[in-house]
């Protein structure tokens, strides 16, 4: 008789470590918004932390909220999100709802679009990023009424930016025709590579409409036709009356595919410190940073290319 009421207790025992280990478990993640378990290990190009770096996944994703527009066009729609974070390792829910800003880990802001009403309650979780593709020559007239210290991470083409987001084209293979990321017939062979090659008449074509650079451009464009031919189209030429169906007869080397520029990397780096939640990210001047110069060489093209 004994020896069944132990055995009794002692599963109810068992029963009861089980519940409690279970109950602990899920108070963790409702706590601290972390799975024990690490993600598959990512590797970015760039910055530096964010390579060959094991991150905690969150459960449930991180929201990231995309405050206002790109250059008056929905975000979302503009760089397909969605498809082009579908195989990031690190998963987040993208919106642009401003109702849902308390649930948000991310705030994106492109500083050339219209941010008004600015955010009503930052938490202390947080982070807010600076987005830009543009360069500082053309971007602070729009920029300059964010507090200094109100961003946490920097997205932008340079370098040395938390999150890079460069200006380069996106390559596909077997597998992206196979997971449905493009079609196989809007990938050309190299046979058909050729072909268009072979009916080329002109070696360059530049489109271009900003006639004084900083970065003084137009200069290594100079020095540059002394050694090829160069075609030139846009308004510094006198040849603004180029529409997209003539961009596209000049070019003739125009791939589809290429419209969809954004590469995978950047949205997935972001989502990636969603994922880490670095509460020490904060950008204590963000006019020190983008005017400051960082890693661009000033002058690069006047003083490299052309001596």
């Amino acid at each position: 008789m004994t020896e069944k009421v132990n055995k009794k207790y002692g599963k109810i025992i068992c029963i009861f470590i089980i519940i409690l280990l279970s109950i602990s478990y899920f108070l963790y993640i409702l706590c601290c918004n972390q799975l024990i378990f690490q993600s598959k290990e990512y590797t970015s190009r760039k910055p530096g932390w964010l390579k060959k770096e094991s991150v905690p996944v969150k459960w449930p994703s991180p929201l990231i909220l995309l405050w206002n527009k790109f250059y008056g066009e929905n975000i979302l729609k503009y760089w397909s999100i969605e498809k082009i974070t579908d195989q990031c390792p690190y998963k987040c829910h993208y919106t642009d709802d401003r109702a849902l800003e308390k649930n948000a880990t991310v705030l994106f802001f492109h500083i050339r679009d219209k941010v008004d009403p600015m955010p009503k309650q930052r938490t202390p979780e947080q982070l807010y990023t600076f987005f830009v593709i543009e360069s500082p020559p053309h971007t602070w007239n729009e920029g300059r009424y964010f507090p200094r210290n109100f961003f946490n991470i920097t997205m932008t083409y340079r370098s040395d930016s938390d999150v890079i987001v460069p200006y380069v084209f996106e390559s596909y293979n077997k597998e992206d025709v196979k997971n449905g990321v493009i079609s196989l017939d809007e990938i050309w062979t190299e046979e058909e590579i050729d072909r268009k090659i072979a009916k080329k008449e002109k070696l360059t074509l530049q489109f271009v409409s900003n006639c004084n650079t900083n970065s003084k451009r137009e200069k290594y464009i100079e020095k540059l036709k002394k050694f090829t031919e160069i075609t030139q189209m846009g308004g510094c030429v006198g040849k603004n009356n180029c529409g997209r169906e003539c961009e596209e007869k000049l070019i003739e080397f125009w791939n589809p595919n290429c419209k969809l520029c954004t590469s995978l990397q950047p949205f997935c780096d972001l989502c990636k410190l969603a994922h880490t939640n670095k509460k020490q990210l904060r950008i204590n001047n963000i006019y020190a940073f983008w005017d400051g110069g960082g890693k661009c060489l000033h002058g690069y093209a006047e003083n490299v290319l052309l001596n």
